[in-house]
């Protein structure tokens, strides 16, 4: 089973094709006013990371299209009287910056190094070929979702590995292996969108120098959400004959019950599922099913209480 990242269901902000959105809030309870925002994102973002206050809100939120894979190769060598025991190489991922440790295991000689996130021992026997060794740093990194063997060199001295998480990433670290490690492929990514938030002493949002009272901040969406969402008093459900070929959608007024978060997950390339709970509690799904991949036409838009 293949182990890279789809990246199909990646969407932009609910931004329209102006790349603007209006939004409307209240200050000091005294006035109804707009709020223009640029877009946040230029394009569609893989990942994004952000930097957190004291009270876990974002401050500052990067986002990043990652567009090419990092490939490495490792030419190992061969074990001479259990040298390479407690000897091991490090890896680091592009988007958590988490290290991942292969330490050696020589006929039951060898300890974790302790200095990796995460750390896999390699077991081989003393005198074991290079083309051995390096048939079982390939079962481990096999046993690893970050990292992918490619190519079929079984009995090669040497291992190509492709990295899940795309994007720029150092050079392995071979330690005092002996190995040798050349990069086939450099990885890359682009930056797509940032924000950059302050916060009153209401903990109310303040972006480009505007107060957006009763906001908060969705990074998963790039958008800027409202805290508790109002009761709806129609209850009509929204079928396919009031809403054809209606081009934008706000899933904000598709509630109707009380919630304080919205979740959004792509069960398939043209169908988008709105999660709204309250307390942590799922109160109500909004599945919405568009004409196709595109998303500019909606076909269907179904509502369920939990």
């Amino acid at each position: 089973m293949s182990k890279k990242l789809d990246f199909r269901n990646v969407t932009v902000t609910q931004f329209d094709s102006a790349q603007t959105q209006k939004m409307s809030f209240s200050e000091l309870h005294s006035a109804h006013k707009h709020f223009t925002t640029s877009a946040i994102l230029k394009r569609p973002y893989t990942h994004f990371t952000q930097i957190l206050d004291g009270e876990n809100r974002p401050t500052k939120v990067e986002y990043y299209e990652a567009t090419v894979p990092a490939r490495d190769r490792i030419n190992v060598k061969a074990d001479s009287n259990s040298n390479l025991a407690g000897t091991y190489i490090t890896l680091t991922e592009f988007i958590s910056k988490k290290t991942f440790v292969y330490y050696f295991i020589v006929s039951g000689i060898g300890i974790a190094p302790g200095i990796g996130d995460v750390e896999i021992p390699v077991e081989i026997n003393q005198n074991d070929p290079a083309s051995l060794v390096a048939f079982s740093l390939k079962s481990s990194f096999n046993n690893t979702e970050e990292f992918e063997v490619i190519g079929d060199q079984l009995l090669a001295a040497y291992i190509d590995i492709e990295y899940l998480e795309f994007g720029e990433t150092p050079a392995i670290n071979v330690g005092t292996t002996g190995f040798l490690s050349t990069r086939i492929q450099e990885g890359r990514s682009i930056k797509v969108g940032e924000v950059e938030l302050e916060y009153d002493e209401d903990d109310n949002i303040i972006y480009n120098g505007n107060t957006l009272k009763d906001f908060t901040f969705n990074a998963y969406k790039a958008s800027f959400d409202p805290k508790v969402g109002l009761a709806v008093v129609d209850d009509k459900k929204i079928t396919s004959t009031n809403c054809y070929e209606k081009e934008a959608l706000d899933v904000n007024v598709l509630h109707e019950v009380l919630w304080d978060r919205i979740e959004t997950t792509f069960p398939s390339n043209n169908v988008d599922l709105f999660t709204y709970t309250k307390n942590n509690e799922v109160v109500q799904t909004v599945r919405v099913t568009y004409q196709n991949s595109s998303k500019n036409v909606i076909i269907l838009v179904e509502k369920t209480r939990s």
